[in-house]
This record gives structure tokens, C-alpha cells and sequence, in this order.
């Protein structure tokens, strides 16, 4: 299975969501060696792949605009259709 995984909060000190961005990809490094993963990251979390960069099932792609709506219903759907993910997690939807 190919799953995307939103994690633009690595590395702008978003405390609770910076920490489970980075648990949930700490945690399937350890456990999961079947599943491909695409992890995008804002430019402020670049320096995060550093730390996977080795694995084989991870691959790592930085979301140029900082821009939620953007990101939200523009960048991370298209990116996903092309990439064919199966799946992508992320952590909050916004609402009006």
C-alpha cells in the first residue's frame, strides 16, 4: 500500500501535532517495512529527513507553499493522485 502522510507541523514547534507528526513516522519506521510511505513536510521540517532518510520504504517530499487552504484542497490532493497513493492521513480538516 502507498500512504501519504501530511507532517507539515515538523519543525514549526506545534507542540502536540509536531510530536504526533513525529511519533506516527517514528513508530511505522519501526514497525512497518512492507508499506511505501510519502511524507510531506513543509520547509521548515526539512532537516527531519535526515533522521529516515536511509529507509527504502520512506520517501520524502517538501510542500513548497505555507499556505493551508493550498496545501489542504490544492497541493496535497494533486501530489497524491500522481504519486497514486492509497491513502493520505492527515491530521486535521479545516472547517468555515
Amino acid at each position: 500500500m502507498k500512504i501519504g502522510i501530511d507532517a507539515h507541523v515538523i519543525g514549526k514547534n506545534k507542540a502536540g501535532a509536531e510530536t504526533y507528526s513525529k511519533n506516527l513516522i517514528h513508530e511505522l519506521s519501526c514497525l512497518d517495512s512492507e508499506n511505501q510511505y510519502q511524507i510531506f513536510l513543509s520547509k521548515k521540517g526539512a532537516d527531519f529527513i535526515e533522521k529516515y532518510k536511509n529507509l527504502s520504504n520512506f520517501k520524502f517530499e517538501i510542500i513548497p507553499t505555507e499556505n493551508l487552504l493550498l496545501q489542504r484542497f490544492a497541493s496535497l490532493p494533486l501530489r497524491s493522485f500522481k504519486k497514486r497513493l492509497d491513502l493520505l492521513h492527515v491530521h486535521r480538516i479545516i472547517t468555515f
